[in-house]
This record gives structure tokens, sequence and C-alpha cells, in this order.
């Protein structure tokens, strides 16, 4: 496989500046990668080889070298939100129907499915060693923390 050639750096503007057409080339805006539906969420792999892209639809994974190229299905249905646990082999989705589910990224696999809101979660976070799980939810209330 070629390693892909470097690109220039392109500084990016001072806060509150708009993003002119260089500066959002230099920092590889990505507008044309879409799964089905809306976006809703947005994920990079820790190691950022990938990109995770949640939808009304579906979750898509890209490969950040070939963000233009195909996709690979992660996960269907109504997904508003989406974390990568660090070790980048776990998923944590919320789903519009008040859902929150583990994801095994390795077997392709949900792990454990849990209702924890009447309507849709809105965010979910992974603390930074990994053990714990935190949620937001529609209902203006915090979930959490879940055990992982």
């Amino acid at each position: 496989m070629a390693t892909p050639e470097p690109t220039a750096t392109v500084p990016l503007p001072p806060p509150r500046q708009a993003i002119t057409e260089e500066t959002a080339q230099g920092i590889g805006l990505l507008t044309q990668v879409r799964p089905g539906g809306t976006v809703r969420d947005l994920v990079w792999s820790g190691d950022g080889q990938r990109l995770l892209v949640a939808g009304s639809e579906e979750i898509r994974s890209y490969l950040t070298a070939a963000l233009d190229g195909p996709s690979e299905l992660l996960v269907a249905g109504d997904i508003n939100t989406v974390v990568l646990h660090p070790n980048g082999a776990l998923l944590a989705l919320g789903r519009n129907d008040g859902v929150l589910e583990w994801y095994d990224l390795t077997s392709r696999t949900v792990i454990e499915t849990q209702k924890v809101y009447e309507t849709r979660v809105d965010s979910v976070a992974f603390s930074p060693d990994g053990l714990m799980l935190a949620s937001g939810g529609f209902e203006k209330s915090f979930s959490g923390p879940h055990s992982t």
C-alpha cells in the first residue's frame, strides 16, 4: 500500500474569523461524507485512520485516506450520537428511542442494550480511563455512570 503524500499545512484562522476556501482545503473540511439520512454525530478513531459518521439511518466507517471512497456499514437504525472507547474496539451509541448500545467493533456485534430514556439519547461520553460511560437525554437528565 502506498503511503499518502503529505499535504501542505495551512494555519487555522483566528477564533471567530470566517473559514476561507484555502483554509478549508488545508484542514480537509469534509462536506461530502454522509451516511444515509441526516448526519447527527462524527467521531475519529484514536489513530486517525477512520471516521465514523452517525446518522438518522446508520453509522458508517470511512478510511481517512479515502474519505470519498466506499464506506463500511457498522450499525443500522435511528442513531443520535456515538462515541468511541479509548481502546478503539468498543463503540457506544445513543438511539433516538432512548436506547443506549455497546457495540464491539472487532466482532461487529451488539454487546449490551439498555433503555435509559423515554425519548432520545442526545450525548454519550467515556471517562478517560474507559471504565465509565455517561449519557445525556432529551428529558434534560443525566444517566450514568454506566460501567463498561
